[in-house]
Parts: structure tokens; sequence; C-alpha cells
């Protein structure tokens, strides 16, 4: 895969409202229901389209108090075979290591966020261990993990400024994508958000 942030272009203008509050997270060999299940969802009606998801995931929040969150989540092909996807709109259970690190189990992870408060967060998990922790925003230069410096060539190359002034406002996020696109084989498409038909769970959200 030779993804670039540019391929990912439509992602803040076509999907706006999406990117404004989003987290992404691919998970290797795992079926969606799988998924739900190590995460500790408990499951709901499958929903069809990006757009079903808005209305069900603002209500979890304003009803449980931010207590709960919805996850949705479909089957995506990748590097050896199909792999979930999980999408969140105002989420972030992707990003949160206490709940995915035991989701990779046996397989990887590998999941980003961001919103409009510039919080932004990318992890690449193994079999529970995090290889990879780092800021797309505000600082990739500066990298955690077991491997951190594994990929910096594939940062590089999809547009990271990876100098410690480095000046990735611009392309934090479609370059986060393409960094996901590079590690999972998994292309995703403004199509592929909207159409797909979501598995769903309601998860509760770790205190702290």
């Amino acid at each position: 895969m030779t993804a670039t942030a540019a391929d990912y272009a439509w992602f803040e203008t076509r999907l706006d409202h999406f990117a404004q509050a989003y987290c992404l997270t691919l998970a290797r060999g795992l079926e969606p229901r799988e998924f739900l299940t190590r995460i500790g969802a408990r499951p709901l009606e499958p929903l069809a389209g990006l757009d079903a998801l808005y209305e069900p995931s603002m209500d979890a929040w304003d009803e449980n108090g931010g207590t709960e969150t919805l996850m949705a989540a479909t089957t995506v092909t990748g590097d050896n075979g199909p792999w979930t996807l999980g999408v969140e709109i105002n989420g972030y259970l992707g990003v949160t290591p206490e709940l995915v690190a035991p989701v990779s189990a046996g397989t990887m992870i590998v999941s980003h966020f961001s919103n409009v408060n510039a919080d932004s967060i990318f992890y690449w998990i193994e079999d529970g261990v995090i290889r990879l922790e780092f800021d797309p925003l505000l600082g990739p230069a500066y990298r955690e993990g077991s491997t951190p410096d594994a990929v910096t060539d594939l940062m590089q190359a999809v547009g990271f400024d990876l100098t410690e002034d480095g000046d990735n406002t611009e392309d934090c996020t479609t370059a986060a994508l393409a960094l996901a696109e590079r590690l999972t084989g998994v292309r995703l498409t403004p199509e592929l958000l909207e159409q797909a038909t979501y598995t769903c769970g309601m998860v509760q959200i770790p205190t702290g």
C-alpha cells in the first residue's frame, strides 16, 4: 500500500461532521460481533449507513450522562483477509488502552481518534502490547510504545513531519488515515463508511 495524506483529502470535506469528533478502530481477523463481545458491548440492532449512527450516538451521551457510548462495527478487507472496522461518533473507546489492549489478544489493532478540541491519538497494538502511540497533531516526533521507531519511514511517507518543531496541523487526520492503511492494508472510502451495514453495541466507558 502506498497511501498518503492526499488520498484521504475527502475525509474532512465530504465527511466534515464526522471528522470533527471520530474514532476509527481496525481489528485483524475478528468478526464484528466478536470484536464487540471482546470490548464488552451490549448488543443492539444493526444500523445501515454512517448517517444512521449519529442520533443513537448523541442519545447515548445525553441519556447515560457520558457513561456509555455506541460502537458500530463492519467487516472490511485488508492484509491477510478480513478485518473489523469499528466506528465511533464522538467516542474514544478505540483509543482507550485498557479496553483495546485486551481486544488485541492474538491479533492486531490500529486505531486513531481526533476531535475539534485538538485532541488526537494513534495506536498500533499487537497481542496486548502497545507498539506505537503518538499524537498525530501535536507530537508525531514524540512516540511511545515497545517499537516507537519501527514505522518512522511510513510515517514520513504518508505526510507526517517528524521534526521536533514540525507543523502537522494541516494533514494530521488524513496522514493518520493513510498510516492506518499502510499498517493494515484497509483502504477506507467515503462510500464504504456511508453505505456499510453496522453491527452495533453499547459499551460502558471506563471510569478514570
